[in-house]
């Protein structure tokens, strides 16, 4: 089997610990195909309809550089903290996410690569090269998992979910100095904050059962892309989920718009050999 190299993150259990402790790259005469097309997601779902009020006009607007975008591809620094597992930790990336589920991050820092990550719809691997341990599982099986960062929410921060934004019921519901925030349920119940001036995406709130935020989004540095229909793309996207004390902190270096990803662009390298261990997810996390 061959297999190429790629890039991707992702947030759940304990494991971006152990993943963003490697150090050195191991060679690998051998490398394994983790990914097939078959579980590709069909992205060709058609026109997307947005209703014509005004707060409605402001999402489109705020997610317009997102409208056309089925993926990037990226050089990326990523910053993560996570006071309750004590972690701080700053890493260079070479990325891709494609919309809805796929991701692929290589984490590296001076001294070698730290980690290989892909994601297809449910199927995760991340392979550690410094520990030799490929972890493998499906994304359903971190539920309820303690992790800094999971990949699903690094896709939807990246590409934005457009599509549900345009289906839901906005509503102004105030204003503030060169700014509006609008609200709606999509999916969850979501607050806005898109700029008076440009129209740019400057925050979003994700709140839980309760009303208490759960997700609070800023974002930054905003840049016209290739294929953008002329709306402003942030740079600079800041996650915080503040009953959870973490932070990530997506910073993009280059920017490639819809690039053309391929199988291959999935697949992780693998050396084989007894020295690698193979760890199913569920079995880590009950352990």
């Amino acid at each position: 089997m061959t297999v190429e190299r790629g890039c991707r993150l992702r947030r759940y259990p304990r494991l971006p610990l152990l993943l963003l402790a490697g150090l050195i790259v191991t060679g690998c005469k051998k490398a394994e195909k983790i990914h097939d097309t078959t579980s590709f997601t069909d992205l060709n779902k058609g026109a997307i309809t947005w209703a014509s009020t005004p707060a409605a006009k402001l999402v489109r607007q705020g997610v317009l550089a997102a409208e056309n975008l089925n993926g990037i591809e990226a050089q990326v620094a990523l910053r993560i903290e996570d006071k309750k597992e004590e972690v701080s930790m700053r890493v260079s990336a070479q990325l891709v996410a494609v919309r809805d589920d796929r991701l692929r991050i290589s984490a590296t820092k001076m001294v070698g690569d730290v980690m290989d990550l892909a994601m297809v719809g449910d199927d995760l691997d991340i392979y550690l090269p410094s520990k030799k341990i490929l972890y493998r599982g499906a994304v359903h099986d971190l539920s309820g998992a303690s992790l800094n960062f999971h990949p699903q929410e690094i896709v939807e921060q990246l590409l934005f979910p457009v599509r549900r934004f345009a289906s839901a019921d906005w509503r102004i519901v105030r204003r503030e100095p060169g700014a509006t925030v609008v609200e709606a349920d999509a999916g969850r119940r979501t607050r806005l904050t898109i700029g008076n001036a440009q129209g740019e995406l400057l925050k979003q709130e994700i709140m839980d059962k309760n009303g208490r935020v759960w997700l609070s989004v800023a974002y930054g540095e905003h840049q016209v892309i290739e294929g953008g229909n002329g709306g402003l793309y942030p740079h600079k996207i800041e996650m915080t989920f503040p009953g959870e004390e973490r932070y990530l902190l997506i910073s993009i270096r280059k920017l490639l718009p819809n690039p053309e990803a391929g199988t291959s662009d999935f697949w992780l390298i693998v050396p084989t050999g007894p020295d690698v261990v193979v760890k199913p997810f569920k079995k880590h996390l009950a352990g």
